[in-house]
């Protein structure tokens, strides 16, 4: 059995996508803070509350997301519509592609023609030795489909250097996973497709069917390896995938791919080591591509070319695509409205976007008071560390090392990705070709930094995305401009709400870097033992009390897994501990303005079907339980609200979890 593991990031976001919620229709003049309060402050609103048509929720982050959203595309649509002047070189070529995009009378004019020299290139080939020779350039393009993929990562034991990666690529063209009769007929539906498209490139339908045949066995192969990929651990194991191997044992593995060679091509010299994401898959791949195979093989690459191709050209593509959709009782698909050519444009531009919608809407004083509240948080924690109690000095002076290299991510980033100075559009280019391209950019811009070194402030994600996160192998924290507004930050909100809002979700962060998987990393994000013992098994025993309190928790749609959530409750709770502490030396400090704040960001409803799928796969806790159960161990909590042993949230002191 082959894994189809993807490369490790260490990135550990606040939200994944969205979180769920405990959808209580208790109305909340009806509770008592002391009880459950969460629903105090949320009840009415979440019984009253509806989500709307094809959302799978309402409230929270998620409206927040929906709000910048529309804000971003009235702005991008004027500069679409020449309304605005795109204000930067990289939004001018967004524009460029999107009327491109929206060119449909060239695009159908042009029929195949932009399509056809990279199927015949796909064609020409006749045996491995020619795969070989044209390997390294179509790992680079990207849009070729190879039978692995290759990456380059930073090296999990020093940071300080990249590491090239390769993995498997089990992508199918068919589903093989839950094969039925319904799937059985979907094949059929889609076999035709493909055999239709082909004659309109130019073959026969004799020639049509013999290449969908040879493809579809190749097809075959890769099904038979591509089970899915189910992790029953609870816990992220940080090595799965880690497996390092010479160059010289790693292109020893297969005689029918130059793996030597393509390295060579991709970034331009040989590494000290190459990691296999899953080393039985390259050990048998001769098993997956051979000299006997390879005419079925070739003929998969051309199929799936001309799938993803075809979107780019004629709408005639466009019809028999949707045809099949109807056949299959699926709604056809309207590919030539402005909302696809939008979201086509912009997702390419994704991180331009992010550094226009921060230096518009992001103000400096915002930027400022945020970055004084972090180093407020972070000297709190550093004074904490230096007087915690169960720690030895050793591994005091370890953990504040940590604290003391953290890096900071405000707002957006100070500098693009090198992708764009080549994602350059001239008069000529098809849409396809802007999008191969593009492609080619970003790979070539990944594989031409191995040499390089590790860009430590380079951010994970654009900053028009609401989230906030941390980076284990940078060691750094990231708060996009996005998550900087109300109701997570205003300046018309007072101190308290502020800090039980952006102060508690930037202490969460923070203390990423001090939960149990983040703890195997030091100050530089290598992955590196820097505990004693002794203190290890203690901070083993807190955290275990946290994980005690979640695991088996029952919600409307199942239970709380404790050990997959543990990450991220470990990372609450140091939150909310640490931005009380500094919230308690200001001198306005309102702590109900605080708890209130921290219990309506997590406002949010979500549908019966989503809330079942994240409490089996979400590392985040339901809404609620991060409300309730962290306030029940906080004894401000107690103090503020005249919580007493009678009430519901009450929890004996000697029980209450306490980490950070």
């Amino acid at each position: 059995m082959f894994k189809n593991i993807k490369i490790k990031s260490g990135i550990v976001a606040l939200t994944t996508v969205l979180l769920l919620s405990g959808c209580s229709k208790t109305q909340e003049s009806k509770l008592r803070p002391q009880d459950d309060f969460y629903d105090y402050v949320n009840g009415e609103w979440i019984a009253s509350a509806k989500i709307p048509e094809g959302e799978i929720s309402i409230g929270g982050m998620g409206d927040l997301q929906r709000s910048v959203e529309a804000t971003v595309k009235e702005d991008l649509n004027k500069m679409f519509s020449g309304e605005i002047e795109a204000p930067t070189a990289e939004t001018k070529e967004m524009v460029k592609y999107y009327q491109v995009l929206s060119d449909v009378d060239r695009r159908n004019k042009e029929g195949a023609t932009p399509l056809m020299p990279y199927l015949e290139e796909i064609e020409s080939m006749s045996n491995l030795e020619d795969f070989n020779n044209h390997a390294g350039e179509f790992t680079i393009n990207g849009m070729y489909s190879l039978p692995f993929v290759a990456s380059v990562g930073t090296d999990m034991h020093d940071t300080r250097k990249h590491t090239l990666h390769f993995g498997p690529n089990l992508e199918t063209i068919l589903d093989y996973n839950d094969y039925n009769e319904e799937t059985k007929k979907n094949h059929k539906v889609y076999i035709s497709l493909y055999q239709k498209m082909l004659m309109m490139v130019g073959k026969t339908e004799e020639e049509a069917i013999d290449i969908v045949g040879k493809a579809m066995k190749f097809d075959e192969v890769i099904g038979k390896l591509n089970i899915e990929d189910i992790d029953d651990s609870d816990t992220e194991d940080v090595l799965e995938g880690y497996n390092p191997y010479s160059v010289e044992d790693f292109t020893a593995m297969s005689k029918s791919i130059d793996f030597k060679n393509i390295i060579e091509d991709i970034i331009g010299g040989m590494p000290d080591k190459v990691i296999l994401t899953d080393p039985e898959y390259f050990k048998n791949i001769d098993a997956v591509v051979s000299e006997e195979n390879f005419e079925d093989f070739k003929y998969w690459m051309y199929i799936k070319m001309l799938n993803y191709g075809s979107s780019f050209i004629s709408q005639d593509f466009d019809k028999v695509r949707n045809d099949a959709n109807i056949e299959m009782g699926e709604e056809p698909i309207d590919v030539t409205t402005d909302e696809i050519y939008y979201m086509t444009a912009t997702i390419a531009f994704n991180d331009a976007i992010g550094v226009y919608y921060g230096e518009t809407y992001l103000g400096e004083e915002a930027k400022k008071d945020v970055t004084e509240m972090t180093e407020k948080l972070i000297a709190e924690y550093r004074s904490r560390l230096e007087n915690n109690t169960w720690l030895s000095d050793a591994t005091k002076k370890e953990a504040i090392k940590k604290i003391d290299t953290m890096i900071l991510k405000i707002g957006y980033p100070d500098q693009l990705p090198k992708k764009y100075k080549d994602m350059v559009i001239k008069p000529e280019d098809s849409a396809l070709d802007i999008m191969l391209n593009f492609s080619k950019a970003e790979n070539k811009a990944l594989f031409d930094s191995y040499f390089e070194p590790v860009n430590r402030v380079e951010w994970a994600e654009p900053a028009q995305n609401v989230n906030a996160y941390y980076n284990r192998q940078q060691n750094s924290i990231a708060f996009p401009a996005s998550i900087l507004q109300a109701p997570y930050y205003s300046s018309e909100q007072t101190t308290s709400e502020n800090y039980g809002s952006i102060g508690a979700i930037i202490g969460h962060e923070i203390s990423h870097a001090f939960d149990p998987t983040s703890a195997q990393f030091d100050e530089n994000g290598n992955l590196k033992n820097w505990w004693t013992e002794e203190d290890h098994k203690e901070f083993k025993k807190r955290t275990d009390d946290l994980l005690v309190q979640f695991d088996g928790v029952k919600m409307e749609q199942g239970t709380v897994n404790g050990k997959l959530t543990i990450d991220e409750n470990t990372a609450d709770a140091g939150g909310l501990s640490v931005a009380l502490a500094v919230l308690k030396k200001e001198p306005d400090a309102n702590l109900e303005e605080f708890f209130t704040s921290w219990a309506l960001g997590w406002r949010t409803k979500y549908t019966p079907e989503y809330q079942k799928l994240w409490l089996k796969e979400n590392p985040h806790a339901p809404d609620k339980l991060r409300v309730n159960i962290q306030f029940s161990n906080i004894d401000d909590f107690y103090t503020t609200f005249d919580v007493k042993e009678t009430d519901k949230m009450y929890v004996e002191p000697e029980k209450r979890a306490d980490i950070w």
